[in-house]
């Protein structure tokens, strides 16, 4: 009898403890009872409610009046999901999800994940307001395992409004005999044995795969770190720093260690070194060549000469020939050997210096030292100028960089001006803005969809604002400023008797950009005699140089010259269309002689009285006639 009753007695024990009991995490369906929003992003994050700690991700309180719910993201990697708190006393049998009526019930769907093996079936329901029921499979009924909670559908927002679990009390732990080969040394999903090559920040994680009839086994985790003092725990984040050996071990009844050899990632390769500029470019005064090589030490020369730093500014004469030499290392793992060892990696690039002709602000990316606005009406407070490469801006007025998500831009305000200027020695050629100018006036030249362009010479341009101007970049192409080398020749030879006018002229461009030269004259006072050109066929071509030589003559023939006295000849030179120079001259040489000549050779060309070219002369009409060199009127 008594045997008996001690086995109803432990039978009655045995059936209290098996009685689950009911806790409930949260309630969130209150429209004004929680203030927690939870995490729309993607980024991990710790929620707290009612004390626990829960973690989430694309998972936010999604408020609905009384029907208020924890909703999970549709779509997104990762998918929405919820990490329950750690149970260490507990074990948990069963998780209740309550799904409220604002959220459809043929879309909610949930799958349960532990260490990212998805455990039973998917949770369900048939109904709104109404609880789902999850039992936890029995080789999981372990107290402090961790159950993450995750969307199984991607395309619909979902959610719960009520979370509770059943558990049971941990059964007493005991102690067993472990085996060596189930002691798992992990770094994320992948198993470890012996070595293994890792990033910086890796976490390596251990544990005892117990497969024995212990509900509950006692055991403890420890590890140490290159024969070093003994740490409890089951988890190790290597820095990444150099090679460690790594001794993990699991203790019960006996105890069982691993080791595992931890080694630093290293490169196989050294990257090459990268120049901002080609091989063979060219490059201008001013400008900066830099070079870079991610993770690796550089040193570098120009022309045999060390640099110091990543960045060299050109400040060599134009025509200079430079050769960029760069030597890159790095500590690598040689793939041959294994051995570490220093890698290396080289390039060399020689470029030639050559007269800049254009520069450009591109506010876009750059700030040049100008204070960023994204909000309010302050203006910028300090700067008053600044300049890319010989270019300058200067400012009066309300002006400032403004940031924008599609870019930055420069705003210069109504009733301020902006001046862009190049060295007194060079001009201006055109300037390109990207944005919007409209209200922007030029004090020389014109602007018209964002070009600017000046039939002239001009080292500055100001731009005066009636409305706020807009720039994004501007571009600012310029050139020497071409000079006369020296004093231009001027003959001018009056055929008296015949009516004729020659002028011959010749001088040098400095700078000469290679724009064409073209020279024109007329006569003070009777500017109805047009001159044509006669310059020789065989004249040398004027092309861009230091100096170039320019020559030519003009020739006029008309009957108001016949005896004409007190001859001014204004002469004009222009350059790509801009005027060069202007001059004035009197006859140098009269002559009575019937025919004037100009040295040269070509086929007979006829002009009329007028000095103008005649392509079909008419028989029996006076005409000027031009061939090898000789103009003699005749009649046709």
């Amino acid at each position: 009898m008594k045997k008996l009753l001690l086995t109803l007695l432990m039978l009655f024990t045995l059936g209290l403890a098996a009685q689950a009991t009911e806790l409930e995490l949260f309630d969130v369906t209150p429209a004004n009872s929680f203030s927690k929003t939870g995490s729309a992003s993607a980024t991990e994050s710790d929620l707290e409610i009612n004390g626990y700690t829960f973690k989430v991700a694309n998972v936010w309180w999604q408020k609905n009046t009384s029907n208020s719910y924890m909703a999970f993201k549709k779509s997104g990697s990762p998918v929405g999901y919820m990490t329950l708190p750690k149970f260490e006393d507990k074990t948990i049998t069963k998780i209740c999800l309550f799904l409220t009526t604002a959220v459809s019930a043929n879309n909610s769907k949930f799958d349960i994940y532990v260490n990212d093996t998805k455990i039973g079936s998917t949770i369900t329901w048939s109904a709104q307001g109404t609880w789902a029921e999850f039992e936890v499979p029995s080789e999981y009924q372990i107290a402090g395992t961790v159950y993450k909670i995750v969307s199984a559908n991607n395309n619909n927002q979902i959610g719960f409004g009520k979370l509770k679990i059943e558990y049971g009390a941990a059964a007493t732990a005991e102690k067993v005999t472990l085996d060596e080969a189930n002691l798992e040394v992990k770094a994320g999903e992948s198993v470890l044995e012996n070595e293994a090559e890792l990033d910086a920040n890796t976490t390596i994680s251990w544990k005892y795969n117990y497969t024995g009839e212990v509900a509950n086994p006692d055991i403890t985790y420890s590890y140490s770190v290159d024969g070093g003092e003994e740490v409890e725990g089951n988890e190790y984040t290597y820095a990444g720093e150099k090679d460690v050996v790594l001794t993990v071990k699991a203790t019960s009844t006996n105890s069982v260690s691993k080791t595992v050899k931890l080694l630093k990632k290293y490169p196989t390769v050294c990257p090459e070194p990268v120049f901002n500029v080609e091989d063979g470019a060219k490059v201008y005064a001013g400008q900066a060549v830099t070079v870079s090589c991610e993770g690796a030490d550089i040193e570098w020369t120009v022309n045999d000469a060390t640099i110091t730093g990543t960045s060299y500014t050109i400040t060599e004469e134009v025509g200079t020939q430079l050769t960029f030499y760069a030597l890159a290392s790095i500590e690598g793992r040689n793939p041959s050997t294994g051995n570490i060892e220093t890698l290396t990696a080289e390039k060399e690039i020689t470029v030639t210096v050559v007269e800049a002709t254009e520069a450009t602000f591109n506010f876009n990316e750059k700030n040049y030292g100008l204070t960023r606005f994204t909000a309010g009406s302050d203006y910028e407070p300090t700067l008053t100028e600044i300049s890319e490469g010989i270019v300058k801006i200067n400012f009066t007025g309300n002006f400032r960089l403004w940031g924008a998500s599609a870019g930055d831009q420069l705003r210069v305000m109504s009733g301020a001006t902006f001046t862009i200027s190049v060295p007194e020695d060079y001009y201006i050629e055109s300037i390109t803005f990207d944005g919007s100018t409209s209200k922007a006036t030029p004090d020389k030249g014109s602007l018209s969809s964002g070009n600017w362009n000046y039939n002239g010479f001009a080292s500055a341009v100001k731009f005066t604002c009636s409305g706020r101007v807009d720039i994004d970049k501007a571009t600012i192409k310029y050139a020497k400023v071409p000079t006369l080398d020296g004093d231009p020749t001027i003959n001018v030879t009056h055929a008296s008797k015949k009516g004729v006018l020659i002028v011959e002229y010749s001088f040098k461009i400095a700078n000469h950009n290679g724009k064409p030269v073209e020279v024109t004259a007329n006569i003070a006072g009777m500017e109805h005699i047009a001159f044509v050109d006669a310059t020789p066929a065989n004249a040398p071509a004027r092309v861009a140089g230091e100096s170039t030589a320019v020559s030519g003559t003009l020739r006029a023939e008309h009957a108001d010259l016949v005896d004409a006295s007190n001859l001014n000849v204004n002469l004009k030179a222009t350059l790509g269309g801009k005027e060069f120079f202007t001059r004035q001259a009197t006859v140098t040489n009269t002559t009575g002689i019937e025919d004037v000549t100009v040295e040269g050779e070509g086929d007979a060309e006829y002009f009329n009285l007028q000095g103008l070219r005649v392509a079909q002369p008419e028989a029996g009409q006076l005409y000027i006639k031009r061939q090898a060199g000789k103009a003699v009127k005749v009649r046709f």
